[in-house]
């Protein structure tokens, strides 16, 4: 560059705040009581973690700048330090994406993807199982360790534990695991196609089929139990068609356990969800199960995932504050790909959040937070082709290659980025001197009533206040969903007014390889829900609204320790309307599934359907299950 301008920071304190946003609450008693709680209070739920804010994600990035601008006018070292804020709204959002378009598959969230506390603890309340060595206070049996290949000390930590389900895919790791825990419940990863992932996985872990015979041969001489077969189509798959010859491949190894004397019951489908293609995906497995595991219910086959980035994607944002800027006068630079007009540095790179750059390969896109005191950005403001680096001193600390953002940007004013929820925050480090990133957390919007419930009811379990461990509680929890909807109608209006821009703006992220993959598969509507305890009794109420729908095309199964309600109508109408046969045909479809307490078994479920109410009710907990008290001698 031919000239380098050094600009003075724009005024940290010329911020006008916006009115405060309140969220207002509905209590699930006959009487409704409206409270009105500031968005900026936050709740304290646990006290190992901050504080649970209410609003939405937008509400609380503005205010953590005008925080920033406060503390710097004060003299605050630091202040303008860079900030994530989670959405934990969006995670329960994810789950019930989940749900809906996979109810027979329970996912297993892979816990490196993201490891925040808040996160671990949402979906520990919605029934989810985790990929990892331990969490506290968790049932083992909602664990897999999905390395095939690990540190011997580290198999003998799970075998103490109590977590026997893990993976491999090598004799060596067949041996490790019959001298360091043989009690263990072994899960053959095989090799699958990942060449359509940002992150090829099959480079270091998986076995051909041609060596799965051999491998099953071993097991069986060393006297080790072999449940399953797992598979992983890599990190960040953008091709969902790769699934069904993973599938395929799957019911060909299950077949050689047969051959080799085992009878598997655990089909491990891995991860690579991405959330612009997740619904494709599904339907792809779909198919693909029903056509290779049709008996899958008589074999007693369940079916679990490793999904990761899907569920905490798109639920994280960071802002990141200008903290200097090179510019030039050149009036030719930037009209070619390699060139740029000014040159920003903001205090997180990818030494810190953004090492998901170097190690996910994800390409971020930066936007204006705030310029020149301001959260508005006029329409007709004039921009310029940039590049965006990070804080040290390194030269391939470089966030954005090329961004085009407004000509006035200066020293001071913020960038927000998107989409920072996976692999970000986990692999940040403090090179050169910087601090991780800290969290703000709301949730706020669509799913936040669920993940707010759910976190409380965790926390009255008198699970997670603990930040290390929770050695103080049972391992045993019973995990359940109980939680009343005030805002069904709300969401479903926005789900209705903005159901094809959602579609449409996802088609458009697809972007690699130039695939566009349709996202057509069918969503089931979401039957309204109620759900109410008697602690008295121990009996838990279910009320689920099916308007129109006759008895006989109500479902109510129960799979893997989950109720799922479901009906689909088809109405045909048929009048002479003109001179003409006029033929009307109505079409609805209904599903929901709910994650059932522990010990609870089928026979102690009971369901009656009237006037389109289907009522479930099912014991709060087994007897087996109850707390026992001891007499002090």
């Amino acid at each position: 560059m031919s000239q380098v301008q050094v600009l003075p920071a724009t005024s940290p304190i010329a911020f006008a705040r916006p009115r405060s946003i309140s969220t207002v609450h509905v209590s699930s008693s006959p009487s409704l009581r409206l409270t009105a709680a500031s968005d900026e209070t936050g709740e304290d739920i646990f006290d190992a973690l901050p504080a649970l804010h209410y609003g939405h994600r937008e509400v609380h990035l503005r205010n953590g700048i005008m925080h920033a601008s406060r503390a710097s006018a004060a003299g605050q070292a630091d202040s303008e330090r860079a900030f994530f804020v989670a959405d934990l709204g969006q995670v329960a959002l994810q789950h019930d994406r989940w749900t809906a378009a996979l109810p027979e598959i329970h996912p297993f969230y892979a816990v490196k993807c993201n490891p925040d506390p808040y996160v671990i603890r949402l979906l520990a309340a919605l029934g989810t199982g985790f990929d990892l060595l331990r969490i506290g206070g968790i049932d083992p049996s909602r664990i897999i360790f999905a390395n095939p290949c690990k540190a011997a000390s580290f198999v003998r930590a799970a075998g103490r534990a109590g977590v026997h389900t893990m993976t491999f895919d090598n004799a060596d790791e067949l041996h490790k695991i019959a001298r360091t825990h043989p009690a263990a419940r072994l899960v053959l990863r095989i090799l699958t196609d990942d060449s359509k992932a940002l992150c090829r996985l099959g480079l270091k872990f998986g076995a051909p089929l041609v060596s799965a015979p051999g491998l099953l041969a071993t097991a069986r001489s060393l006297g080790l139990n072999v449940v399953g077969v797992s598979f992983h189509v890599g990190s960040g798959c953008y091709d969902p068609d790769v699934y069904a010859d993973a599938i395929a491949r799957a019911a060909a190894t299950f077949a050689m356990g047969r051959e080799a004397g085992y009878d598997f019951t655990l089909l491990d489908i891995g991860g690579g969800f991405e959330d612009a293609t997740f619904e494709a995906a599904a339907r792809v497995l779909r198919e693909a199960i029903n056509v290779h595991f049709p008996d899958r219910r008589e074999r007693g086959i369940r079916i679990i995932a490793e999904p990761g980035r899907f569920f905490v994607s798109t639920a994280f944002s960071i802002a990141t504050n200008i903290i200097a800027r090179r510019a030039t006068d050149d009036e030719a630079a930037g009209e070619s790909e390699d060139e740029v007009k000014a040159m920003y540095y903001i205090n997180d790179g990818v030494y810190g959040a953004f090492n998901c750059i170097m190690f996910d390969h994800q390409v971020v896109q930066p936007y204006v937070l705030s310029m020149g005191g301001s959260f508005h950005v006029p329409a007709g403001a004039q921009t310029q082709a940039c590049s965006v680096w990070g804080p040290t001193c390194d030269s391939i600390d470089l966030v954005s290659k090329r961004a085009i953002l407004p000509r006035a940007l200066q020293v001071g004013d913020w960038l927000g980025f998107d989409n920072m929820g996976a692999y970000t925050v986990c692999a940040a480090s403090q090179f050169n001197g910087f601090d991780v990133s800290r969290v703000i957390y709301t949730a706020g919007g669509m799913g936040g009533a669920e993940a707010r419930a759910a976190l409380k009811r965790l926390a009255a379990e008198g699970w997670g206040h603990n930040s290390h461990s929770n050695t103080h509680h049972p391992t045993q929890l019973t995990m359940s969903v109980f939680y009343y909807e005030p805002f069904y109608d709300i969401e479903r209006f926005l789900d209705d007014a903005f159901g094809p821009q959602r579609a449409q703006d996802a088609q458009r992220r697809i972007a690699q390889g130039g695939n566009q993959v349709q996202n057509d598969a069918p969503r089931a509507l979401k039957p309204r829900m109620d759900l109410h305890e008697d602690a008295e009794k121990n009996v838990v109420t279910a009320s689920f609204e099916f308007p129109g729908v006759k008895k006989e095309d109500v479902q109510v199964d129960v799979h893997n320790g989950r109720l799922t309600v479901g009906a689909e109508t088809k109405l045909t109408e048929e009048r002479e309307e003109g001179g003409y046969a006029v033929r009307e045909r109505r079409f609805g479809k209904w599903s929901r599934t709910l994650q059932l307490p522990t010990g609870v078994k089928e026979e102690d479920i009971k369901a009656s359907m009237e006037n389109g109410v289907l009522t479930v009710t099912f014991p709060k907990t087994s007897p087996q299950e109850a707390p026992k008290k001891i007499s002090v001698a």
